[in-house]
């Protein structure tokens, strides 16, 4: 004896495989997918990063120099201080302003000079670490007197100034 459906009890049978599929399918991704926390403005924090690496010289970049390029000043890149206190560049949020010549190796050495800073993480009232929100100044100096270590790193709004 086999089992008959109607039309609609097999479109509502179909419906149901579907939206099980699609459950199972949300699921395996939402496990996939690890949630980040939250990154927090240098005013939400209750003890905001302290730098820990200072005197950090970026070397002046290669391609500029052998391109005749001389360009003092200073490039600002976007970070995230994670609450181990290493950095990430906020590369979305990250360009070199109007002035700075382009492709003669400041960016890049701007992004990895950064990414080489460490901090004490910024924390919440509780002591919890937390990824906190900055900008850190890269400035180039092509008439440093010592040869191709030609820019320091300046940090902006990352606690005292002084190193813990």
């Amino acid at each position: 004896m086999a089992l008959e459906f109607s039309e609609k009890e097999k479109g509502f049978g179909l419906f149901l495989a579907i939206v099980s599929a699609v459950l199972i399918i949300a699921a395996w991704a939402r496990a996939q997918i690890p949630i980040s926390p939250p990154v927090y403005d240098m005013a939400k924090v209750h003890q905001p990063p302290r730098g820990m690496s200072w005197g950090i010289d970026p070397i002046y970049p290669r391609k500029a120099r052998d391109a005749g390029v001389r360009f003092a000043g200073e490039v600002e890149v976007p970070i995230i201080i994670r609450e181990d206190g290493s950095v990430r560049v906020e590369m979305q949020n990250f360009s070199l302003p109007v002035g700075v010549p382009k492709g003669v190796g400041f960016r890049e050495t701007a992004i990895k000079e950064t990414e080489r800073l460490r901090y004490s993480p910024g924390r919440l009232e509780d002591g919890t670490p937390v990824r906190v929100r900055s900008v850190a100044r890269v400035i180039f100096n092509p008439n440093s007197p010592e040869p191709n270590r030609h820019a320091s790193v300046a940090r902006e709004g990352v606690g005292s100034g002084t190193p813990d």
